[in-house]
């Protein structure tokens, strides 16, 4: 093994995607730039002298960060780190000012005016925390950096009974307390899809970030 990440799906069989937490851009309460375009207005200001992360190497945070400023023509140094603890801790330190991880471990220092979301790695608005904008908004509408839930079975489970899986999971989804449970840990809740659609989905995402990390030569410790 050489180390490279390999995230082709060869997996068994999907039962449905139950939810997507979307990654967003956080900056201390004390940067500079109070908008995503004036963050990039500094940033490219200045190549390569400015540091930014996120939670975890090859993770969807990270991986759209990547994406984010190579579209916008930006330079950065990203900072590696193994786990989020640290990386959070470092982030409020003041180690490096911008960071790329999902909501729920950022949301205490949000509520505590600690920090501060510029927008959002996705198509659109995340109903979580609808005030803050897309990078869509930036003009960058492929980008979708949303890590994911998804039902599996071995591959050779039966297709009735995938199906029948499939059915009692989306009716679950659809349960109002099951619904604001994963609200509260600032999941977006899915509507499933069948099995054939999330399979095709999956294998769409795993195309569409391996090419991402082939491209930067991402490796693993």
């Amino acid at each position: 093994m050489d180390g490279r990440p390999r995230p082709q799906w060869r997996g068994g069989a999907s039962w449905t995607c139950t939810a997507g937490t979307p990654v967003f851009i956080w900056v201390g309460s004390g940067f500079p730039a109070q908008k995503r375009a004036d963050m990039l207005a500094l940033v490219k200001a200045k190549p390569g002298q400015y540091n930014h992360s996120s939670s975890a190497p090859a993770t969807l945070a990270h991986l759209g960060s990547l994406v984010f400023f190579e579209r916008a023509g930006a330079q950065l140094v990203h900072l590696g780190y193994k786990g989020s603890a640290q990386a959070m801790n470092d982030f409020l330190a003041g180690v490096f000012p911008i960071y790329f991880e999902v909501a729920q471990p950022v949301a205490p220092q949000l509520k505590a005016g600690k920090v501060r979301a510029l927008a959002v790695v996705a198509g659109r608005r995340s109903p979580l925390m609808p005030d803050v904008p897309s990078v869509a908004e930036l003009g960058y509408p492929s980008i979708d950096a949303v890590p994911f839930m998804t039902l599996m079975a071995p591959a050779a489970t039966p297709k009735a009974i995938v199906a029948r899986l499939n059915d009692n999971a989306r009716r679950a989804l659809q349960s109002p307390e099951v619904r604001a449970r994963l609200a509260s840990l600032y999941f977006e809740v899915a509507d499933g899809g069948d099995p054939a659609a999330v399979a095709a989905w999956l294998r769409a995402e795993s195309d569409k970030w391996g090419e991402v990390i082939r491209r930067h030569d991402l490796k693993l410790d």
